[in-house]
């Protein structure tokens, strides 16, 4: 049943190369990629309210979307490339995640993690190669509470 349902999905929707892990617990949420290409993209939201708008010629490849909470708003540009196991990572309320038109992401995450932080990325910038950006300072625990010394 599983793959007649992925083959189905592959006839009307060819741009889908895998069928993405869609995993929404909520009322109100919203993903649209029409005209974009999603190959092994995962989402995994829990909330309401919460918008994902991928828009076209966009392509993401091995990206992962954690939105916990209520009333996020994600939009990812047209013609924007991630790959290379991004992760986008949303907590607490009303944060915003904008990548700009024509922008290249490698291997790259961001972490919107307080109420009402935007992180806004211009249009045709590049950013590569395990970069994180955090809209708060999150420093790294021990087991027992203390933190890592700095690097």
């Amino acid at each position: 049943m599983q793959r007649q349902i992925v083959r189905v999905m592959r006839r009307f929707f060819p741009r889908l190369r895998y069928v993405p892990l869609r995993n929404v617990v909520g009322e109100g949420n919203l993903i649209s990629t029409e005209g974009a290409t999603l190959v092994n993209v995962h989402f995994d939201i829990q909330g309401n309210h919460n918008k994902i708008i991928i828009e076209k010629g966009a392509f993401l490849q091995n990206v992962y979307f954690r939105v916990r909470g209520e009333r996020h708003t994600v939009r990812i540009g047209e013609d924007v490339r991630i790959s290379r196991r991004g992760e986008i990572w949303m907590e607490d309320q009303e944060g915003l995640l904008q990548i700009g038109k024509g922008t290249t992401v490698a291997s790259a995450h961001f972490a919107i993690t307080e109420p009402g932080s935007r992180l806004l990325v211009g249009e045709d910038c590049m950013l590569k190669y395990a970069r994180v950006i955090l809209t708060r300072f999150m420093m790294p625990t021990r087991g027992n509470g203390s933190t890592l010394p700095p690097m």
